[in-house]
């Protein structure tokens, strides 16, 4: 697959669904299989579809509807209908010219009187025939609640610490978190099911949106986790705010919830040392006193591979890996406009090798 584009492509596990293929690798995106195009059969594919009537010469049921044939066969006194040479047993084929014998006009005159006795008996129920009880068939169906009726669990967020919760299918889980130091939380989600597309917000006592996170992509999935699994960044003062999680698709899904604050700071212009643990990362944040134009170099100190990402305060997520992969030098450095505010700084392993590196901020 490596000379492939990105795009769906049948899941290589054999399930009858479509899997995406960033163009390096698969992701955890599926899609059920695209449905063949329907084929639309008439008059214009009639000689494809019953080429056997075509070789029997048959003009009076290859044509139109509506349209007269070019020749009637004469086989037949009841009018245009097609009668194979020899009678006796052979099978005929009739067209519209029976409407045109005595047997046929009678029988188009039954079935209409059937028809117009079934609308008017129809018509009589729809206004006398039902009980109060009944549902009115006229109204359509009924407003659908979804899966779960819409219910809402509710728990308590662990600061710096593990929540698990269950969000009801069609409902949410609204969990209270309770903030009692300023800072930035990292929030990180992940469904028991890694099929699952969990979503995550968090809501200040109003009940408006602070922050959230729907998918974490195939980047930050380094950082534990699938790519479905929402992880988001929010700067909070004390106070009681709501965290509130659903699944996009409307299923049921069991989720562990780690809500953990950052508390190492980076200081503008200096460098600091980190030590970046076996398949884990360094959190740091570092306050932007203004927009600007700032720089963010990572050095590895023990010959490893840093991936470098950050988070700011708009909510614009960054990722830098190798200033020059073809000259070798795979430590990354990041030269990007930034908004005012906390700036999240992520370093990682790319293999998931324990490493120390020396990161230095500076900007405008």
């Amino acid at each position: 697959m490596s000379d492939k584009v990105a795009g769906f492509y049948p899941d290589p596990d054999g399930e009858n669904r479509q899997r995406y293929w960033d163009g390096d690798s698969w992701t955890e995106y599926y899609t059920p299989l695209a449905p063949m195009e329907p084929e639309v059969h008439g008059s214009a594919t009639a000689a494809a579809d019953y080429p056997y009537l075509a070789q029997a010469n048959h003009p009076d049921v290859m044509v139109a509807p509506g349209t007269a044939p070019n020749t009637w066969p004469t086989s037949s006194s009841w009018g245009p209908a097609a009668q194979p040479q020899g009678g006796g047993d052979d099978t005929k084929v009739f067209t519209s010219g029976v409407r045109g014998t005595p047997g046929g006009m009678a029988a188009v005159v039954a079935v209409s009187l059937l028809v117009i006795m079934l609308v008017v008996g129809v018509g009589w129920w729809l206004v006398n025939g039902r009980t109060p009880s009944d549902p009115d068939p006229t109204a359509g169906p009924p407003p659908s609640s979804g899966p779960g009726g819409g219910q809402t669990n509710t728990g308590s967020v662990v600061v710096d610490g593990n929540t698990s919760g269950e969000v009801p299918g069609g409902g949410t889980w609204v969990g209270t978190l309770t903030i009692t130091e300023d800072a930035t939380y990292l929030l990180d989600a992940r469904a028991n099911d890694g099929t699952l597309d969990l979503e995550l917000d968090v809501r200040d006592p109003a009940g408006a949106s602070l922050g959230g996170n729907d998918d974490r992509g195939r980047d930050l999935s380094e950082l534990g986790g699938v790519s479905l699994d929402p992880l988001a960044f929010v700067t909070l003062t004390a106070g009681e705010y709501e965290v509130v999680m659903s699944e996009h698709n409307g299923a049921d899904a069991g989720f562990q919830l780690t809500t953990t604050p950052i508390t190492d700071e980076l200081a503008l212009g200096e460098r600091a040392s980190a030590d970046i643990p076996s398949g884990g990362a360094y959190y740091a944040v570092v306050d932007l006193p203004e927009a600007g134009t700032y720089t963010i170099d990572v050095t590895d100190t023990a010959g490893e591979d840093p991936s470098l990402y950050t988070f700011d305060a708009e909510g614009r997520f960054l990722v830098n890996d190798d200033r020059d992969y073809d000259a070798g030098d795979y430590d990354p450095l990041l030269e990007e406009s930034f908004a005012a505010g906390p700036l999240v700084v992520i370093v990682t392993e790319y293999f998931g090798n324990p490493t120390s590196v020396d990161i230095t901020v500076t900007g405008p």
